[in-house]
């Protein structure tokens, strides 16, 4: 199957598209902050990386050969540094 990149895989709509995926076959690469959802991931079949999205290398080196990208990953509160958001 197609080759899948998802941006904030543990979180809540990341983390139930890329158990979805899987579950469908595919092969997909998971990028999240936590580190214990990480491993539910890899566990059911993804890879799954600790990336910062803020590190334009590390991103570039992780979408190699990968057809789709689902960015799912965002800074989700209902306050905080403006800069932070903007990032």
């Amino acid at each position: 199957m197609n080759p899948i990149l998802i941006t904030g895989a543990t979180g809540f709509l990341g983390r139930h598209l890329a158990f979805r995926l899987v579950s469908l076959g595919h092969q997909v690469t998971a990028l999240g902050r936590n580190a214990e959802v990480g491993q539910q991931l890899q566990t059911a079949g993804a890879q799954f990386y600790p990336v910062d999205l803020l590190d334009a290398a590390k991103l570039v080196q992780c979408t190699q050969g990968v057809e789709y990208v689902f960015h799912c990953a965002a800074l989700s509160s209902p306050w905080g540094n403006y800069q932070k958001f903007y990032q």
